[in-house]
């Protein structure tokens, strides 16, 4: 850690005066260290504050977003529900009427189907 030969030799040790010059560069330096240490830990605090508050909002986000999914979802499976009740209403219907087949678009062109295949 320290330099013992930057001391010059005195009577009873090493010389006061150098100790001492030594003792306060050292001194200085820890001293601007430490500043720049603080500073440091000022910036990563601020910046830890920006990005808490940036996970927050994108988490209240998440929530809003998986909110409007399961409600999507949800009218999807209704309008679903919806028009397979419709189909099977339609297809009752022209049953009644008399009808016992009809041209469907399958595959890229027109088919006709009997109304009793397609309630499968």
């Amino acid at each position: 850690m320290s330099d013992v030969s930057r001391f010059r030799s005195a009577i009873n040790g090493f010389n006061r005066t150098d100790v001492v010059n030594y003792v306060e560069s050292i001194s200085v330096e820890h001293q601007k260290q430490l500043r720049q240490l603080q500073n440091e830990l000022a910036q990563l605090r601020a910046e830890n504050g920006t990005l808490s508050a940036e996970k927050d909002a994108l988490t209240e986000k998440v929530g809003e977003l998986e909110a409007a999914l399961d409600a999507a979802k949800t009218a999807l499976a209704a309008e679903q529900e919806a028009r397979k009740q419709a189909e099977d209403e339609a297809l009752e219907l022209l049953e009644t009427v008399g009808f016992g087949s009809v041209w469907v678009w399958e595959n890229g062109g027109f088919r006709e189907r009997g109304i009793r295949d397609l309630r499968r």
